[in-house]
């Protein structure tokens, strides 16, 4: 949390950027913009973790009091409607989903169908009645505790059929873990699924912070018949919104009090990343696809998916000396949306390795959470303005009160 020192930079952070940044910051997206974001990542997302992300994406943009960046969000304080983007989703998905599968999706990852978890978990509060849901998330549940394989220390694969731990999946698993143990009412449950998620976050850092760098870097993947050692920057922003996403569970859970040890080491890794990443951004704001590789190219996926997470922890934790990183690269992704709601100039998700011309349903989706984090941290800042001026209204007064006081004493 913030304290007394801390405030002010929070409320002088957003002067520091250049005039043009911040007029092109001043309203963040246009709604043209936001829609076409939002159409074009719904109507390309195809596979399971794009699922999930879009669904995080319109949580927090459009029904931000049920993301867990929400005031109370546990339990969800009301049932979304069937005809939202999320229910529907996981309508669809169960709907289609064999009785022999125990994933939500059948998928060669064991972590990205869980991301679909908490859409699952929405429905189930829609349609109370109906038990599909539940039992889809129950099977999904069983499957990723107790068929995949983890690592000697625990750590759960990202992939079905060998151990290899993704930076992908701290966004993929360890947030569902959180979201069911907050929702729970029996105390027993609950500590015991948010501690999972945070012990999850714990062993894939152990495994994926590059020891060789110590500079708070990850590698991507990590073990397996293949690896992909790099510093990929969408992997550190999958890692940070991850970790966030479970200290805010915890954060706004019953057991908040109980388990408080655990939210400044979350808060702690996640300063670590976003600190680490932006050494590496590029006058113009962008980040490259592969952090410290010169050879490689920029990325707005990754650059977009950074500057969402620098806002979201600059509202818990301190990291307001980054605002700055995170208005800059803001201000190049607003140039990169194309008329048709495509954000440009981004990698190939489906090979993290090239450039991609066509829509990344995931980097749409971290646009969206880039506009839902910056609206979220522009009234934050705003409050915090307007608390330190009504602070310094009262010593003004007080001081001029004292001042009249002396005067009538020599009087």
């Amino acid at each position: 949390m913030f304290t007394r020192f801390q405030l002010p930079l929070v409320a002088t952070a957003l002067l520091a950027v250049s005039p043009t940044v911040h007029a092109l910051l001043a309203e963040g997206l246009t709604k043209a913009q936001v829609d076409g974001l939002r159409q074009q990542m719904m109507d390309k997302t195809h596979l399971s973790w794009e699922f999930g992300t879009a669904v995080e994406a319109i949580l927090e943009h459009d029904f931000a009091d049920l993301s867990p960046y929400g005031s109370a969000p546990f339990p969800p304080p009301y049932p979304l409607d069937a005809s939202t983007y999320p229910i529907g989703i996981a309508q669809h998905l169960v709907d289609i989903k064999p009785a022999y599968v125990k994933s939500i999706v059948e998928d060669g990852a064991a972590g990205d169908p869980m991301s679909i978890g908490i859409a699952v978990l929405l429905a189930n509060q829609t349609f109370p009645n109906d038990p599909r849901y539940k039992a889809a998330w129950d099977s999904q549940l069983a499957f990723i505790e107790y068929d995949i394989p983890r690592t000697g220390e625990g750590a759960i694969s990202h992939r079905v059929s060998e151990v290899q731990l993704w930076a992908d999946s701290c966004f993929m698993v360890p947030p569902s873990l959180a979201y069911w143990g907050a929702i729970q009412t029996d105390l027993e449950v609950s500590k015991d699924y948010l501690t999972k998620a945070y012990e999850q976050l714990r062993l894939y850092r152990d495994v994926l912070r590059d020891q060789s760098t110590n500079n708070g870097l990850w590698h991507h993947v990590i073990f397996g018949s293949w690896s992909d050692p790099r510093h990929w920057t969408t992997g550190h922003g999958w890692a940070v919104a991850g970790i966030l996403r479970v200290h805010q569970t915890i954060a706004k859970s019953a057991l908040r009090d109980e388990l408080s040890w655990m939210l400044p080491n979350l808060v702690s890794w996640a300063q670590e990343i976003v600190g680490a990443v932006w050494q590496f951004q590029r006058a113009d704001g962008s980040l490259y696809n592969y952090l410290d590789e010169d050879s490689s190219f920029t990325d707005m996926s990754g650059t977009a998916f950074m500057a969402a997470v620098t806002y979201r922890l600059a509202m818990i934790g301190d990291a307001t000396h980054f605002i700055e990183n995170a208005d800059r690269a803001f201000a190049l992704v607003k140039t990169k949306i194309a008329a048709d709601g495509r954000l440009m100039d981004v990698v190939n998700p489906y090979d993290f390795t090239n450039p991609y011309s066509d829509v990344s349903p995931e980097g749409n989706a971290m646009a969206l959470m880039l506009q839902a984090a910056h609206r979220d941290y522009s009234g934050f800042s705003k409050s915090i303005h307007n608390g330190l001026a009504d602070v310094f209204s009262a010593f003004a007064k007080a001081i001029e009160a004292a001042k009249n006081l002396d005067s009538e004493s020599s009087t």
